[in-house]
């Protein structure tokens, strides 16, 4: 096979495989619900002017660090034991995300740039396993406050000085809005890991192995298992 071909091979391939994780984003984000970013609205408007007292009655937001720092440890330790207890690859995901976050807590010298390259590949990652992770990625509770999480987490690190400038004029202080964005943040994503789990166990998520599935998917303490198609519908439906 000639270079050229070669080239425009590798080219076709990339291209295929940014189309396809494109329409699984899309495929996910229509089931997320915008009423979800109440939450980080009111988070906002609570840090302005004289509302900051009323909502946020620890004072300084420099007091309200220990609480995200433990809400991100509290978060890896709940999606650690979920996995421990069910062994599947989602709450294995949600360990390297909250891992992410912990860490950014607990070393505030850790680069903007190093976070939103961990946080691209996570995405990455979980639209290349789509198929299975799909019953997580299709419940509209789920992936509503799994992106709103994110987006709480990430806004404060896409401002520029320009728009803090005019939030400044408006009466949203910078270190106020970080510190209300990143602990509503880190309590959404607290609240997916336990939605996830309560979901699971309440029969209303459908999980479902692959047969193809390796020993660092699942749990240390079961062995491998493979669970048949989605279930047949009733006979009082089919009726």
């Amino acid at each position: 096979m000639s270079a050229s071909k070669v080239q425009t091979s590798i080219v076709g391939r990339i291209l295929f495989s940014v189309v396809a994780h494109m329409l699984r984003l899309r495929a996910v984000l229509r089931h997320f619900s915008p009423w979800v970013l109440v939450v980080p609205a009111i988070a906002i408007a609570s840090t302005m002017g004289s509302l900051y007292g009323y909502f946020w009655p620890a004072g300084q937001p420099s007091l309200l660090l220990p609480f995200t720092t433990a809400l991100a440890a509290t978060s890896f330790m709940t999606a650690a034991t979920c996995w421990v207890l069910r062994g599947d690859l989602f709450h294995r995901w949600l360990i390297y995300l909250t891992g992410c976050f912990w860490y950014r807590s607990v070393d505030m010298s850790a680069g903007k740039l190093g976070t939103a390259l961990v946080l691209t590949i996570l995405i990455c990652y979980a639209l290349a396993k789509f198929d299975d992770l799909r019953p997580y990625l299709q419940n509209r509770l789920v992936v509503s406050l799994l992106v709103a999480s994110l987006l709480c987490q990430c806004l404060p690190m896409l401002m520029t000085s320009e728009v803090w400038s005019w939030g400044v004029r408006v009466g949203l202080w910078p270190y106020r809005v970080n510190s209300a964005m990143m602990l509503s943040g880190r309590l959404m994503l607290l609240m997916t890991i336990v939605a996830s789990e309560v979901l699971s166990r309440t029969g209303r998520l459908s999980i479902e192995r692959s047969h193809s599935a390796t020993a660092a998917d699942v749990s240390p303490f079961h062995p491998p298992q493979s669970v048949a198609g989605p279930a047949r519908p009733s006979a009082r439906k089919a009726a």
